[in-house]
C-alpha cells in the first residue's frame, strides 16, 4: 500500500427505516460497522511516513526551511488522530458489547412499543456517536496525510536512485553525441555540394550560400569545447554517483549530486547551438528552390553585397 493512499471510510452504520416494522436486534448488531483494524492501520501509516520524514530531514542541511515544519506538524496530527482512534475503538467495543447484551435479551423491537423503542434509540445513538467520532478521526488523519505528501510534490522532494540519475546523464550524452555528429555531417555535405556545383541558382544565390556556410562553420566552433566539457562531466558523474544507492532532491538537500545539474546546464547550452544551426540549415536548403507561386522568395544578402540585378548604392 502506498504511503499516500488514504484510508477510505467505507463502513456504514445500519439505519432503521420504517415506522411500524419490527427490528431484528441480533441482525442489527451483526451489521454494525467493524473498526477493529482501523487504529492499527493508522498507526502503521503514521510510522511509515515518520520514517520517510526522518530520511528527508537527515538528507537536508536546512530542516527549518519550508515545507519541513509543516510536514512535521502533519505528522503530529497523524499521531494524534491515530491515538484518538485507538481510544475510540475501546468506546466502540464497549457500546457494541452493551448492544449485544441488549439485543440477545430483547431479540426484536417495534416502534409501536414506546419504552422499548426509546431504549433501542438510546443504544443505537450511543454507538452512532462513537461511529461518527471514529469516522472523524480517520478523516482528520487522511487530511494530514494528504497535506504531508502535497508538500513533497509542491517542493519536489523525492528520492532518486543512482540508476535513474545515471540514465539521465547517459541520455543527455547520447543525444549530444548523435546530434553534434549530425550537424558536422550536414556541414560537410553542404560544403561538398557547393564545391561540385550540385546546387541550382546563379552567382547571387551562391554568394548567399557561402555566407550561410561561414555562419554555420562559426556555430560549429562551439562544439569542441562543449564536447570536452560533456566528456569531463560524464567522468565526474561516474565518480559522484558511485557508492550511493539513491539521492534526495529538495530544499536544502546536500546529497543531491551537483554533477547532474552541471551536465544539464551544458546540454542546455548545446541545445541553443543546435537551434541556431538548424535555422541556418533551413535557410541554406531553401535557397534555389522554386517558390510555390512561381516567384523566387527574396533573400537577404551578406553584408557588402547586393542582390542580382539591383544597382549598387552610390
Amino acid at each position: 500500500m502506498k504511503l499516500y493512499q488514504w484510508l477510505v471510510v467505507g463502513l456504514s452504520l445500519p439505519i432503521f427505516v420504517g415506522c411500524a416494522s419490527n427490528v431484528n436486534l441480533i441482525q442489527y448488531h451483526q451489521g454494525m460497522a467493524r473498526w477493529d483494524d482501523t487504529p492499527a492501520q493508522l498507526e502503521a501509516r503514521y510510522k511509515e511516513n515518520l520514517g520517510l520524514y526522518t530520511e528527508i530531514i537527515n538528507a537536508t542541511s536546512a530542516p527549518n526551511l519550508a515545507p519541513y515544519p509543516t510536514m512535521q506538524s502533519n505528522l503530529d496530527s497523524m499521531k494524534r488522530y491515530a491515538d484518538q482512534a485507538r481510544r475510540e475503538l475501546r468506546n466502540i467495543h464497549r457500546a457494541k458489547k452493551n448492544f449485544q447484551s441488549y439485543a440477545y435479551s430483547q431479540r426484536t423491537v417495534t416502534s409501536k412499543e414506546e419504552i422499548a423503542w426509546a431504549e433501542f434509540e438510546k443504544q443505537r445513538a450511543e454507538y452512532a456517536a462513537y461511529h461518527a467520532a471514529m469516522s472523524s478521526h480517520v478523516g482528520g488523519f487522511n487530511r494530514a496525510l494528504k497535506s504531508f505528501h502535497r508538500s513533497m510534490r509542491v517542493h519536489d522532494i523525492k528520492k532518486t536512485s543512482n540508476q535513474e540519475l545515471r540514465a539521465q546523464v547517459d541520455g543527455m550524452m547520447e543525444n549530444f553525441n548523435r546530434e553534434s555528429r549530425r550537424m558536422e555531417e550536414s556541414m560537410a555535405d553542404k560544403v561538398s555540394r557547393m564545391a561540385f556545383g550540385r546546387l541550382r541558382g546563379g552567382p547571387a544565390l551562391n554568394r548567399r550560400r557561402r555566407y550561410i556556410l561561414r555562419e554555420m562553420d562559426d556555430v560549429l566552433t562551439s562544439l569542441p569545447p562543449l564536447r570536452l566539457n560533456m566528456s569531463l562531466l560524464d567522468e565526474s558523474a561516474s565518480v559522484e554517483l558511485s557508492g550511493h544507492k539513491h539521492f534526495w532532491t529538495g530544499p536544502g538537500m546536500t546529497r543531491t549530486p551537483s554533477v547532474v545539474a552541471r551536465v544539464a546546464r551544458t546540454y542546455k547550452e548545446f541545445k541553443k547551438v543546435q537551434i541556431r544551426f538548424a535555422k541556418l540549415e533551413a535557410e541554406f536548403e531553401k535557397l534555389g528552390k522554386p517558390h510555390p507561386h512561381g516567384v523566387h522568395p527574396k533573400t537577404s544578402s551578406p553584408p557588402g553585397t547586393t542582390r542580382a540585378g539591383s544597382a549598387p548604392h552610390k
